[in-house]
């Protein structure tokens, strides 16, 4: 696939629902490198997707969303799967790539990587350090059933996809995606002040 080109048949969601509780506030709005979490989310993915979706806990107007389409969760109260769930449900093409909104690294080259291994896969998750990335990760249509079952059953967790018998996901080693230090970060959460501080340092002008 070309740098140049847009990834095929599928949609950029944007996970922007959490409550931030660790961090103490809202972390799409915080600065990073002069930016905000959002803002440098989104500058990644415009480049790459025909589409990008948004999904919210609540639905708001005061999301600088860019123009970008909306959508609430329609599982209330399933976390991250909730939004998973909704995003595939809204999307017009049979993926998402799934990428939560505290992540400032997001690496185009990661992305595509993962967008060319999907084939006849269900789900493609990289596994980094031994922790799988669910949410950085593409998810096709074919989940939505074992997602809306997931939640019936009260399991949020999107790791649990990987053990379904229903589905036939691809997981990815660290070698297979990770090819230096910039891809390594594609994967970072700041989820703490601990995190923040380092994101910070890291995007802190030489």
């Amino acid at each position: 696939m070309s740098q140049s080109t847009k990834i095929e048949n599928a949609t950029a969601l944007v996970l922007a629902g959490g409550r931030s509780v660790r961090m103490g506030e809202d972390k799409r709005f915080i600065k990073v490198g002069g930016r905000t979490l959002f803002d440098r989310v989104l500058d990644s993915l415009e480049p790459l997707f025909e589409e990008v979706i948004i999904s919210v806990a609540v639905e708001s107007d005061w999301l600088p969303v860019r123009g970008h389409r909306v959508v609430p969760d329609a599982l209330p109260n399933c976390a991250t799967l909730g939004g998973v769930y909704s995003g595939l449900s809204a999307s017009d093409r049979d993926w998402v790539f799934a990428v939560a909104c505290d992540m400032p690294f997001v690496n185009p080259s990661v992305i595509r990587t993962l967008a060319d291994a999907r084939n006849d896969a269900d789900f493609v998750i990289a596994r980094v350090k031994s922790r799988l990335q669910p949410m950085h990760a593409f998810y096709r249509k074919t989940c939505l059933p074992v997602l809306g079952k997931m939640a019936q059953n009260g399991d949020l967790r999107l790791q649990g996809l990987v053990s379904s018998s229903a589905l036939h996901g691809l997981v990815l080693t660290d070698a297979e995606v990770i090819h230096g230090s910039e891809e390594e970060l594609s994967f970072l959460n700041v989820n703490t002040p601990a995190d923040f501080d380092l994101a910070r340092r890291l995007l802190k002008p030489a």
